[in-house]
């Protein structure tokens, strides 16, 4: 498939066993390949996966930039957040609940049962 003079997508059967997608300068943005994997950005663009719900509302986001997890409640409203460069840019990992909820964190042992409740 071509728009303007650029290939946008490209299909590789015997060799690589692909999809590729590329943006208007020719690097691959995505590939899917028979390996079930799925790669999104790379070079000078950034993977970013946006999960919405039945009214449009935001309510996954991957963010391969960062390298955080955001999850949205049912009005859109983020009410997790998990950072893994909060801090100093690297030291500390940070996993925010609540955002303007009371935040409730419950850790289970391996049987299943709550061990800490904060």
């Amino acid at each position: 498939m071509n728009i303007g003079f650029e290939p946008s997508m490209e299909l590789h059967g015997h060799s690589r066993h692909a999809i590729q997608l590329m943006n208007r300068g020719g690097e691959k943005m995505a590939e899917l390949n028979s390996d079930a994997r799925l790669d999104l950005g790379g070079g000078s663009s950034w993977g970013y996966i946006s999960l919405l719900d039945s009214a449009g509302n935001e309510s996954m986001l991957f963010d391969g930039n960062r390298g955080s997890i955001g999850l949205g409640d049912w009005s859109g409203n983020r009410v997790m957040f998990l950072d893994p460069n909060a801090g100093d840019g690297g030291k500390y990992s940070a996993l925010f609940l609540g955002e303007g909820k009371a935040g409730i964190a419950v850790l289970r042992n391996k049987a299943g049962n709550e061990s800490i409740t904060r």
